[in-house]
């Protein structure tokens, strides 16, 4: 559907739901603009098998999941959703769910989809009513539960509800890997280092994920910092939407793999290696909602991201959306008793003192110096030109045992070999640098 401000076209539509990630798509809710763009919210289900595919009876998720026609990539937000709306005023538009059978009622709205409001009705099949203003919108509700008749419920206004109502954080990043009808998915969530949640890579909506590539990159945490004593949380899923179209889609010889990595922030290089799991077209048990607490022991003080990387055959599609709930729906929703127990593999314990060599070098105007610490001290980082005179300290403290990366700006430098030498306790340390301007 096409429209403007003198008329509606119809033409062959797109399919919105594609790669959702969601055996049966339904229930869809949709606002258009004058810019021919739309917004659309409908309700995603499939059945899934219990944790590590030992369960012997079915669960089934149902969410909400958004999309809007001028980007690509979707929302998810709920847990067992029903009847999700949209609509919209002047600034804004309104994403309004049903949970649990109408037991709770909730809405997001385009100033902050990661942040969810709990609305002040109940009941299922939500109708948000268009308004000039958000103080003009209102949620209204049938509360189906008990004898007839039955009631309508009327919420306050939208813009009543400035500040959430309850907690709530962008608990995952998923996606979906698709050949023709079938669909693998994947989600990797509820991060969190000390109890603070750790957000993923920002999406910019003009991303398109048209490669593997894409997509990996954006299935990366922000940087957190990570030390022997810290509590590192994470969870993850995968799972089929239809298993048959799976077997029959993938060729025999091919397989889907996805990697968990915590690696270092600064280098890229790996810490340690946790999860493993590879589809192929004779092996689709679901990996279903695994909550780790990882051993950091032995981790010395350190930048760290965590991430997902995917490994898929050629012709394939991808999709990648942001999870959001109101609850945690991954790693955080479960006890420290239900967390399974690992520990890092490889080692990032410095066992010696180390000065890396700059990098870019050479370097215009601005590099960065790495050093490792094996015991806490004082430490100092200074750089030298060609004759020897000091020209800029970059460290003089007191530093714990770890590793390190220090800027150095050089804009207000001559181009030119640059010495930069780090000292700590009885050990020192030389290397040059080139300054090409």
């Amino acid at each position: 559907m096409k429209w403007n401000t003198n008329q509606i076209t119809f033409e062959p539509g797109q399919n919105i739901s594609s790669a959702s990630g969601y055996t049966f798509n339904e229930h869809p809710s949709f606002i258009t603009y004058p810019d021919l763009t739309a917004r659309i919210v409908w309700r995603g289900r499939r059945s899934t098998v219990g944790e590590l595919a030992k369960a012997s009876t079915l669960t089934e998720q149902k969410v909400a999941l958004f999309k809007s026609t001028d980007y690509y990539r979707y929302w998810s937000f709920g847990q067992n959703v029903s009847s999700p709306h949209i609509n919209k005023s002047s600034d804004r538009y309104v994403i309004a769910w049903s949970e649990n059978s109408g037991m709770s009622n909730y809405f997001t709205d385009s100033r902050t989809l990661s942040t969810i409001h709990a609305l002040n009705t109940s009941g299922e099949h939500l109708q948000v009513s268009n308004g000039e203003t958000a103080g003009s919108m209102y949620v209204i509700s049938l509360q189906t539960q008990g004898t007839p008749p039955y009631r309508f419920f009327t919420s306050n206004n939208i813009a009543s509800f400035g500040k959430s109502e309850q907690s709530s954080i962008a608990n995952g990043r998923e996606g979906v890997i698709a050949k023709e009808h079938a669909q693998i998915y994947f989600t990797l969530g509820d991060v969190s280092v000390d109890n603070i949640p750790i957000q993923f890579r920002a999406i910019e909506d003009t991303v398109v994920f048209a490669s593997l590539s894409t997509v990996n990159n954006y299935l990366i945490t922000e940087p957190f910092t990570l030390t022997s004593s810290s509590q590192l949380y994470y969870g993850i899923e995968c799972g089929t939407a239809d298993t048959n179209g799976i077997a029959e889609a993938l060729p025999a010889d091919a397989k889907v793999r996805f990697k968990v990595e915590l690696i270092d922030a600064a280098t890229q290089s790996v810490i340690g290696a946790f999860d493993d799991v590879k589809f192929s077209a004779s092996s689709l048990m679901p990996y279903k909602n695994i909550a780790y607490s990882v051993d950091t022991k032995g981790i010395a003080h350190t930048m760290a991201q965590l991430r997902l990387t995917v490994e898929a055959p050629p012709d394939v599609e991808y999709s990648i959306k942001e999870k959001v709930a109101d609850g945690s729906v991954l790693g955080l929703g479960k006890t420290v008793n239900h967390r399974k127990q690992i520990s890092y593999m490889g080692s990032l314990a410095v066992t010696e003192y180390a000065l890396s060599q700059n990098y870019p070098n050479p370097f215009n105007p601005i590099t960065t110096i790495s050093y490792a610490l094996p015991q806490d001290g004082i430490v100092t980082l200074k750089i030298y030109d060609a004759l020897g005179r000091e020209v800029k300290t970059l460290v003089n403290e007191f530093k714990t045992t770890g590793r390190y990366t220090v800027k150095f700006d050089a804009s207000k430098l001559s181009s030119g070999v640059y010495i930069y030498k780090l000292v700590s306790g009885e050990y020192s340390a030389v290397k040059k640098m080139a300054l090409v301007k």
